[in-house]
């Protein structure tokens, strides 16, 4: 893999689920034209023709390529820039998300019995607060306030992980 495929890789990986090696040699390959078919991307990325076929509908799917109505179908990247701060403020606004249901949960949590901490994640689905370390669910407010300091300091270096890839922040 090329230098510039894995970082493509570190970078999406975090704002797209699934986003691995495949995706960013088509989405790089697409980076240095126009446009292009699928035959072309298959050629220029050696990525066989069962794969690539998925891998550009989930790049479409991600917005951060399109393609044209006519056949063969000709694919193209989305502005770059304006896809990738889309996709950060996407990534904050989730995270904040998480983090306002979190702080929630500990100023509930002051009682003395038992509670299980519940987060929403996603379109409605519930998952329980586990301990990467212990992989126990968390049940202490005091765990509970470690894992909101976490995400904290996540959210804050987010405008400088944006630097360190030479984009303009603009929160």
């Amino acid at each position: 893999m090329r230098e510039e495929e894995a970082l493509l890789v570190q970078v999406y990986s975090d704002l797209i689920d699934g986003f691995g090696v495949n995706h960013a040699r088509a989405y790089f390959c697409l980076l240095s034209s126009e446009v292009k078919t699928a035959r072309q991307v298959i050629e220029e990325t050696g990525i066989c023709k069962a794969t690539i076929y998925s891998v550009l509908k989930e790049l479409i799917d991600a917005d951060l390529v399109d393609c044209s109505n006519s056949n063969p179908r000709n694919y193209f990247i989305l502005d770059p820039v304006r896809v990738f701060n889309k996709k950060v403020e996407e990534k904050r606004k989730a995270l904040l998300k998480r983090l306002d249901t979190l702080e929630k949960v500990i100023a509930n949590g002051d009682s003395e019995e038992s509670q299980e901490f519940l987060i929403k994640v996603g379109k409605g689905n519930q998952t329980k607060i586990i301990n990467a370390r212990t992989k126990e669910q968390i049940k202490d407010k005091h765990e509970a306030l470690e894992v909101k300091k976490q995400i904290d300091e996540f959210v804050r270096a987010i405008p400088e992980k944006r630097k360190d890839f030479g984009v303009a922040s603009y929160y």
